[in-house]
C-alpha cells in the first residue's frame, strides 16, 4: 500500500517490483560514470575549510 501511495503522490504510474528490478538491473558502470561526472565535475565544487577560529 505504500508504494502505490508513493506512486499517486508524485504523479508516477504504478510499477510492479519486477519491472522496477529490471530497470535498476539494467543501470551500468559506464551510466554511473556519467552521472558522477556531471555532477562532481571540478567546476560545480565548493571547498570549505574548517579550523579553529
Amino acid at each position: 500500500m505504500g508504494r502505490l501511495a508513493g506512486f499517486t503522490l508524485h504523479g508516477d504510474r504504478y510499477r510492479p517490483l519486477d519491472e522496477m528490478l529490471a530497470e535498476i538491473s539494467a543501470v551500468t558502470p559506464d551510466d554511473i560514470a556519467a552521472v558522477a561526472a556531471e555532477y562532481f565535475a571540478p567546476e560545480r565544487q565548493t571547498v570549505v575549510r574548517l579550523g579553529p577560529s
